[in-house]
């Protein structure tokens, strides 16, 4: 669905999402207007959404410190009495320290005020979905067929300094199945794998164009 999305609804979306985000020390507002409608996508990353701002003063390798706005989150449906209020503030904390831990691991430096070399990082995250905490002999038994956990995760990477957004990233990840002979630790135990995985694999992005 999300691949399907043209370039001015995906434009909408992150605007929506990452528009007047993260309220941080430097900016609590990114230049879209600027730089986002200059965007081209990289179909070769589907199902991913990836565009790209081309000629981009800067790859990857050559930033040096990096920012990680505050984490948000929006509700898809604010009914869903699986995934708490308490929950988002959790899975709020847990990204951002994620994110920047994953950073740190792979030999990078994270800074809270902006240098010339300073790439930041904002996300936002989206469409939430928490597995069914139940045994497979109970799927079995009731017949029904369980959704996984997932989480879609929205990012703006940006030069902090111009606040001009060089690249914008949208995955919907899915968690590990929890259909299994035990119960699951908690409702959202798919969307941390689904983060844990995203942050890891940027870290490791990032380290490999300095490398």
């Amino acid at each position: 669905m999300q691949s399907s999305l043209s370039k001015w609804g995906f434009i909408c979306l992150v605007g929506t999402f990452l528009g007047c985000t993260n309220q941080a020390t430097h900016s609590d507002r990114l230049n879209f207007e600027g730089s986002l409608s200059k965007l081209v996508q990289d179909e070769s990353k589907l199902p991913t959404l990836v565009y790209t701002l081309p000629n981009a003063a800067k790859d990857l390798g050559t930033y040096n410190s990096f920012m990680v706005d505050p984490i948000d989150v929006f509700r898809v449906d604010e009914k869903d009495s699986l995934i708490t209020d308490t929950d988002i503030q959790s899975i709020k904390i847990y990204f951002h320290q994620k994110v920047l831990t994953e950073l740190q691991k792979a030999g990078l430096q994270i800074i809270d005020i902006p240098k010339r070399d300073t790439l930041r990082i904002s996300l936002a995250l989206s469409d939430l979905r928490a597995p069914i905490s139940l045994t497979s002999e109970t799927a079995t038994a009731l017949g029904q067929q369980f959704e996984l956990g997932g989480v879609t995760i929205i990012a703006a990477f940006s030069e902090a300094n111009t606040e001009v957004v060089v690249a914008v990233v949208m995955e919907r990840s899915r968690g590990e199945s929890f259909l299994s002979n035990k119960y699951s630790s908690n409702n959202f135990s798919d969307i941390e794998a689904a983060l844990d995985i995203w942050a890891i694999n940027v870290s490791r992005a990032i380290a490999n164009a300095h490398n």
